[in-house]
């Protein structure tokens, strides 16, 4: 460094860097833009504007890829999409059996436009990458092994562009013993993802409310107000057939009434694990949910039975299952099985929207303006269609394990599909070896929702919110422990 240059802080931030460069352009202190960043280079004892970048977000393992897929998506008029054989160069197959790459492509390309803008990163790891492009917010984890390809990626609009004035001023409730710690996540949460209304909550009973369950109507969220917990239902599923089914590796044939699977052999673990290659319905969310998502005599199956792909048609043979052999409709068996014993009063399965105190979903459009979800419900009510309270996924979480023998607890975490040194699936729930935590998280129209159980000191944490979001992170943060 020069004897005039400055050090950077401990924590550089390169969106502030560029922001400054920004101001000063605007300020006429520069001719160009170029000029702004390379005086601020200069002034931190860099040759060069990239020298710098570089120097504060050193390259990923990750980074490559998500540069190509910028560069591959972007809006361009000769652009034809990619060969799944390309995209497997990037991303790795268990990422793209849980996201088909025409699903992927789609979604890519409905932000083209977007990914001609420059790329910033904003933190990174030896293999994770967080960036902004155009404000939406990239994140992305690369595998441990050459090439590095992407095993997770995430995409979704941030805050700096939220312009709707509804979402000022939001409130804040807070029940029981409500940490600090908790309601500092809550806020700094809503601000940095730009969110309507954000519930967190944890053991041995506490909740913080923070923000609006309707805008229009100037609804406060509250504690008590119900969600779509949508992938969460995997887990009541799971607890309700290891109570019912005697051995999980029977064939589900055995056990069905009516419609069948394609594939005889198929057990009751394989769906569990979701290495049973059932096809899922083609409709996911709709008005009205029927009984069962099936319509045929046949269940379809495809031919990659023993691969780990979710699968929300086996969750819907499971539901037919727990219904078939209790003699009940799945919602009621469902509530005697779990619900009830358990003191969870306000979890359901509705077949449509429900009333009361629920929240309404929202997602964010363009002009940053929050505008209301479709009012659907999922169609495999024991893949997707909970609906319950945070103070209620405690309950589940803090006593699931009182319904189960030890030996079936044991089983339903002991990790079983899913590649190594990553999160895995045990019986219905995900399970992180290297973390000690386990839980599951759930995403749909309007809202998101987390519950994650350290498997070492028994504690939950639930994080929900009324904007599909990856809400995940939230709650990882919450359920890291103090140091």
């Amino acid at each position: 460094m020069s004897e005039s240059s400055r050090a950077l802080p401990d924590r550089p931030s390169l969106r502030f860097l560029k922001l400054e460069a920004k101001r000063r352009l605007a300020a006429a202190e520069f001719g160009t833009l170029h000029e702004a960043q390379l005086a601020i280079a200069r002034e931190h004892g860099f040759p060069s504007w990239p020298a710098l970048k570089n120097a504060i977000s050193p390259e990923t393992t990750a980074l490559p890829h998500v540069r190509w897929l910028v560069d591959r998506f972007k809006d361009d008029e000769n652009w034809s999409p990619p060969s799944d054989t390309e995209l497997g160069e990037h991303l790795t197959e268990r990422f793209l059996g849980m996201v088909p790459p025409d699903i992927l492509t789609k979604q890519l390309r409905s932000v083209a436009a977007k990914l001609r803008e420059e790329l910033t990163v904003d933190a990174s790891t030896d293999d994770t990458v967080r960036a902004e492009i155009a404000g939406l917010r990239i994140e992305a984890s690369a595998e441990d092994e050459p090439p590095h390809r992407l095993r997770a990626l995430r995409m979704y609009p941030i805050a700096k562009r939220l312009t709707d004035t509804r979402v000022n001023n939001p409130t804040s409730r807070t029940t029981g013993d409500a940490p600090q710690r908790g309601q500092d996540i809550a806020e700094q949460s809503m601000a940095e993802l730009g969110l309507p209304g954000l519930i967190l909550a944890g053991s041995p009973e506490w909740t913080v409310a923070r923000g609006w369950a309707d805008l229009d109507r100037r609804e406060e969220l509250r504690p008590d107000h119900r969600f779509p917990a949508y992938g969460v239902a995997k887990l009541i599923t799971a607890v309700a057939v290891l109570k019912v089914v005697d051995g999980i590796d029977r064939r589900a044939n055995e056990l069905l009434r009516g419609p069948r699977l394609a594939d005889d052999d198929i057990t009751v673990r394989e769906l569990l694990t979701h290495t049973a290659g059932v096809v899922s319905p083609e409709v996911q969310f709709a008005p009205e949910a029927p009984e069962f998502a099936y319509h045929d005599t046949t269940i379809p199956c495809s031919d990659r039975r023993g691969e780990f792909v979710p699968s929300n048609g086996g969750y819907a043979v499971l539901g037919k299952i727990i219904a078939d052999v209790t003699g009940v409709a799945y919602p009621d068996a469902v509530r005697t099985l779990v619900f009830e014993p358990l003191g969870m009063a306000d979890s359901d399965f509705p077949t449509h929207w429900p009333g009361g105190a629920v929240v309404t979903g929202y997602h964010l459009a363009d002009d940053g303006t929050f505008e209301e979800a479709e009012r659907h419900v999922s169609t495999t009510a024991a893949a997707g269609g909970l609906w319950t309270t945070a103070p209620d996924l405690v309950r589940f979480g803090r006593h699931w394990t009182s319904l189960l023998t030890p030996e079936l607890t044991e089983e339903a975490l002991r990790p079983q599909a899913g590649p190594p040194g990553a999160a895995q699936l045990g019986l219905g729930w995900l399970v992180n070896p290297a973390k000690a935590v386990c839980g599951h998280s759930g995403v749909g129209p309007g809202a998101g929702v987390s519950l994650i159980i350290s498997m070492s000191t028994g504690s939950v944490t639930v994080a929900a919110a009324n904007r599909l979001v990856p809400i995940e992170p939230v709650n990882a943060r919450l359920s890291r422990p103090i140091a």
